[in-house]
């Protein structure tokens, strides 16, 4: 995740997008990369969840599967 992280600009969704590949362990150290940028408590874990599913180009399972969504985020509450 510390290399995911330090490639991060202004636009996280779009550079994390390669995570979407990396099933359940990807959206989930997304979520987590996106909530430690904009400050945990300022960030829960469903907008984390928003702002990675925002981008349009990688994650599409992952909006077309929001039961799939639920399962990952399980893993960090």
């Amino acid at each position: 995740m510390e290399s995911a992280r330090t490639t991060v600009t202004e636009r996280p969704a779009a550079d994390l997008g390669y995570l979407a590949e990396g099933g359940h362990a990807g959206l989930a150290a997304a979520v987590v990369i996106v909530r430690e940028l904009a400050g945990s408590r300022s960030l829960g874990l469903e907008d984390a969840l928003a702002t990675v599913l925002s981008h349009e180009d990688s994650w599409h399972y992952w909006r077309e599967n929001p039961d799939a969504c639920v399962r990952a985020l399980d893993v960090l509450r």
